[in-house]
C-alpha cells in the first residue's frame, strides 16, 4: 500500500539569458498543475517542484514553491538543457542549501546518467546527464582512490 506519492513538476528549457523557451522542450509540467493536484488530494500527494536554475526569478519561484509545500526540487539536465558547470547552477545549489524555514535545505532530485524518458531537443546537451571531472580532478581522484 502506498500512502503518499511525490508528483513531479518539470520546468521547460530556459535560454542562457534567463528567459523561458517552451519550443525547445519536449514536455514540461507546470508547478501549478502539481499544486492543484495536491489541493485535491492533500493527504496523498507531495509536491515535487521544478524551477530551472537559469530562470531570472529562480529564488522567488523556489520560495513560492516552498510556501506551497514543495518537498524537493527536480532538475533533468539534458532535457532542461542545464549545464552544471554554469555559475548559475552553483548559485542555485547554494540557495537550496538554506532555502527552507530555519535555514534548512530543499533537497534536489538531480538526474544523472542516460535519459530515455524525456529526450533533449538539442543533441549537444546529452552530455549534461553525466558528471564530469576536470583533468585536475582526475589526478586528485586517482591518488585518493587509486584504481577504484
Amino acid at each position: 500500500v502506498v500512502d503518499k506519492v511525490v508528483c513531479l513538476a518539470l520546468d521547460p528549457v530556459y535560454r542562457s539569458d534567463g528567459t523561458r523557451d517552451e519550443g525547445r522542450s519536449h514536455m514540461w509540467v507546470d508547478n501549478e498543475y502539481i499544486i492543484d493536484l495536491r489541493k485535491e488530494l492533500p493527504e496523498r500527494v507531495l509536491f515535487g517542484a521544478a524551477v530551472h536554475p537559469y530562470d531570472l526569478k529562480f529564488e522567488d519561484r523556489v520560495k513560492k514553491c516552498i510556501d506551497e509545500g514543495a518537498v524537493l526540487l527536480k532538475w533533468l539536465p539534458s532535457a532542461q538543457q542545464i549545464n552544471r558547470c554554469d555559475s548559475r547552477v552553483m548559485k542555485a545549489l547554494r540557495f537550496l542549501a538554506t532555502a527552507c524555514p530555519g535555514d534548512k535545505p530543499l533537497p534536489l532530485l538531480l538526474h544523472n546518467g542516460p535519459e530515455y524518458a524525456i529526450p533533449t531537443t538539442d543533441h549537444r546537451t546529452k552530455s549534461y546527464d553525466y558528471l564530469c571531472w576536470s583533468s585536475w580532478d582526475n589526478i586528485v581522484n586517482f591518488f585518493r582512490f587509486g584504481k577504484k
